[in-house]
């Protein structure tokens, strides 16, 4: 009986340093995320050029109780830097005007399994609030740079795929989209370059992330 049951034991052991049975070690709760994508601005009235970003997210969480699910607390910040050369309106010759954006938020993320057999495989969905800053700056020749910065409310939601590669570290690609509540500031720098302050504005990121869990 006790040699029967060796081989049995051997090859759970095995399974389970593979990645395809259930794992008995201590469950991790905190994740960092690394990751960058391309950000696409709208509401700006320059309409700069698509431009990549960064961001890094901390998360704790975990599954709650015995639920197939794991919801996680993050906070992250990123950063995206946007330029638009143009003529100046009336022939007033070309302006740069360069966007700093950069988002500081928390909120909550949730990865549900997308189908039984595939553990691995998530859905990812994540909804934030913070506080974005916006750093705005046209420079035309001969002239002095005009400068502005900006305090705006942020809201982001995010939809996407994870792929736990490892018991440390995760691969995930989503969506994102943000935008920015502040509808009383006047937009300097887009005012002289001869457009009118936008009512609303925002961005949209596809974004690759490589998460490590501890």
């Amino acid at each position: 009986m006790q040699r029967a049951r060796r081989p049995i034991a051997l090859t759970v052991a095995a399974l389970t340093t593979a990645g395809l049975a259930p794992q008995t070690a201590t469950a991790q709760h905190v994740s960092i995320d690394l990751a960058a994508g391309m950000h696409v601005p709208f509401g700006f009235p320059e309409n700069p050029d698509p431009a990549p970003g960064f961001h890094a997210t901390l998360g704790f969480g975990g599954r709650p109780g015995r639920s197939s699910f794991a919801l996680y607390f993050v906070m992250g910040v990123s950063r995206a830097d946007f330029a638009t050369d143009r003529e100046l309106y009336e022939s007033r010759g070309p302006f740069h005007l360069s966007r700093a954006l950069t988002d500081v938020t928390a909120g909550l993320r949730a990865l549900i399994p997308i189908v039984p057999f595939v553990p691995r495989l998530r859905l990812e969905l994540e909804a934030r609030g913070g506080i974005s800053f916006l750093n705005s700056s046209l420079r035309q020749l001969d002239v002095a740079t005009l400068g502005d910065t900006e305090r705006a409310v942020a809201i982001t939601a995010s939809i996407g795929i994870q792929y736990r590669a490892s018991r440390w570290a995760s691969l995930s690609l989503k969506h994102e989209f943000t935008t920015y509540l502040n509808r009383n500031h006047i937009d300097y720098p887009a005012e002289v370059a001869g457009y009118t302050t936008a009512p609303s504005r925002g961005q949209n990121a596809t974004i690759a992330s490589l998460l490590f869990h501890f």
